[in-house]
């Protein structure tokens, strides 16, 4: 039975994949609510990769983070104060622009751009498919990998009920 346990672990070791998180535009609350699943994977022994702005509070074990320049917390404070103080519309183009920056610095990184080498396996690409994050499409079109978009959204919200 002792000679079977080599072979056990390694079965266990190849069932973990690597997931890869591509959240360029994303802010803390959206984050939380998207990479929960990623730290249970990560738990269960699957390599997680997350390149976003926001860094995690605490390091967790499996879990390896990128995260790049991001002009998303400055444009934040303006919509904050343009709706309380003056009710003015959301600023999507402004979203948008700052969206493509930041992915554009995301795929800029040393670390994004050795993750995109031929050599490094990508299993699932989880991407928020809003404002630009679409760029996740491409890489897991480039890396072969699957594509999931997660898109967390309030079940309902003061201005619908």
């Amino acid at each position: 039975m002792l000679a079977l346990l080599p072979l056990l672990l390694f079965l266990a070791a190849a069932d973990c994949g690597h997931f890869l998180f591509w959240l360029p535009l994303s802010t803390k609350s959206v984050k939380i609510a998207v990479l929960e699943p990623g730290y249970a994977l990560a738990r269960k022994g699957h390599k997680i990769t997350i390149v976003s702005p926001v860094r995690h509070k605490k390091e967790i074990a499996g879990v390896t983070e990128i995260i790049h320049e991001s002009e998303l917390e400055a444009l934040q404070d303006v919509i904050s104060d343009r709706q309380l103080v003056e009710k003015l519309e959301m600023p999507f183009l402004e979203m948008i622009e700052i969206s493509i920056n930041n992915n554009r610095m995301a795929l800029r990184t040393p670390q994004v751009k050795d993750l995109l080498k031929d050599n490094i396996k990508v299993d699932v690409v989880v991407t928020a498919p809003a404002f630009g994050n679409e760029a996740g499409y491409y890489i897991a079109h480039r890396k072969n990998a699957s594509l999931v978009t997660f898109l967390p959204v309030p079940a309902s919200g003061p201005h619908i009920n």
